[in-house]
């Protein structure tokens, strides 16, 4: 299990670094792997925040990245999207799977 929190430009408080290892588990959640998980958060300038989010799924990388003034917001928006990118290609790989055994029916049947 290995994950990454890294802060650039502010200092990591107790309080982001448990919200991003609660985001990691959500994540962790929907895997049911031992995928690396990364969080990158970056203080853009005085009023603008960066969470960046990155995971490899079925041999794809997965990165969201929102930028705005709330650093909480963006890191909630991220993992939210991350989570409905994992559902997305766990459903496309299901329909990938549904279509080639209808094929193998239809052709061996």
């Amino acid at each position: 299990m290995s994950q990454f929190i890294v802060s650039e430009d502010f200092v990591l408080s107790p309080a982001i670094k448990e919200r991003a290892e609660r985001h990691i588990g959500a994540i962790r959640e929907q895997l049911h792997d031992d995928s690396k998980v990364s969080v990158f958060l970056k203080k853009v300038s005085a009023k603008d925040y960066s969470a960046h989010y990155q995971v490899r799924f079925l041999k794809k990388d997965l990165v969201v990245d929102f930028r705005g003034p709330d650093l909480y917001k963006n890191m909630d928006k991220a993992v939210h999207k991350l989570i409905f990118l994992i559902h997305e290609l766990k459903k496309q790989k299901q329909d990938n799977k549904r279509k080639a055994v209808q094929e193998f029916r239809r052709r061996y049947a």
